[in-house]
C-alpha cells in the first residue's frame, strides 16, 4: 500500500495513521508494537483515538488472542468513563469517547450497555452539529455496531456516511479491506452496499 510508504514520521498523529493502514492490511502485530511504543494521554489524537489499552486490545481481539485483549478491555473502560467528564463541554468530543466506552464494553462482552453507549454517541453527535466529524463518528458507530452483529444498525449509519460530501475519513474502497466489517461481510444488505460501490473496489484485498 502506497499510503503506508507516505506515512512517514515521529508525530502520534503520524504513527497513529500507521497503525492505521497497517491494520487495513491485517498486519496487527506490526501495528501492535508502533502503539506500544506510544504515550498514553488525553489530547487531540488520544479523544478520537481513545485510550492505548483499548487500542492495543482491539488489536488482540483482531488477532484471535482474547486472553491478552480481554483484560485491556477492563482497564480501557474506566480510562474512557473517566474522560467523559473531562470532555462534558464538547458533544462531539463527548460521541468519540461514548464510542471508546462502547467498544471496551463490547470487549468485555457487555452488549446490551455497548448498544446504548453507541446510542449516546450517535446522539451526541448529531447534536453536536459538525458536519465534519460527524460523518467519522457515523462510520465508527457502524463498525461498533457491526462487532456486535448489527447488520440492521450498521449499514444506514455507513451508508449515511458514505454519502456525505464532507469528512472524508472513509472512502468506499474500504469496504473490501477494513476488517472492521467482517462479522457482517455476508449480510444481505453489506453484500448490497458493496455492490454499489463496486467500481471503488482495489486491485488487492488482504
Amino acid at each position: 500500500m502506497r499510503a503506508l510508504d507516505v506515512a512517514r514520521g515521529d508525530s502520534d498523529w503520524v504513527r497513529s495513521w500507521r497503525i492505521r493502514l497497517l491494520t487495513l492490511q491485517r498486519r496487527y502485530p506490526e501495528a501492535l508494537a508502533l502503539r506500544a511504543e506510544m504515550p498514553d494521554r488525553i489530547d487531540t489524537l488520544e479523544y478520537q483515538t481513545g485510550p492505548r489499552a483499548l487500542v492495543l486490545a482491539d488489536l488482540y481481539r483482531l488477532m484471535d488472542d482474547d486472553a491478552r485483549a480481554r483484560p485491556l478491555y477492563g482497564r480501557a473502560l474506566p480510562e474512557a468513563q473517566a474522560r467523559l467528564s473531562l470532555l462534558a463541554y464538547s458533544p462531539m468530543k463527548s460521541s468519540f469517547v461514548w464510542g471508546h466506552v462502547a467498544a471496551a464494553q463490547l470487549g468485555l462482552g457487555r452488549t446490551d450497555q455497548a448498544l446504548a453507549s453507541i446510542a449516546k454517541s450517535q446522539a451526541l453527535a448529531a447534536q453536536s452539529g459538525n458536519n465534519f466529524f460527524g460523518p467519522w463518528i457515523g462510520e465508527l458507530n457502524a463498525a461498533l455496531y457491526a462487532r456486535a452483529g448489527r447488520a440492521d444498525l450498521s449499514v444506514p449509519l455507513l451508508t449515511e456516511a458514505l454519502a456525505m460530501p464532507c469528512g472524508r475519513f472513509y472512502t468506499p474502497a474500504l469496504l473490501w479491506l477494513d476488517p472492521a466489517w467482517d462479522p457482517i461481510r455476508q449480510d444481505p444488505a453489506f453484500q448490497a452496499l458493496l455492490q454499489k460501490y463496486a467500481r471503488y473496489k482495489p486491485a488487492v484485498v488482504y
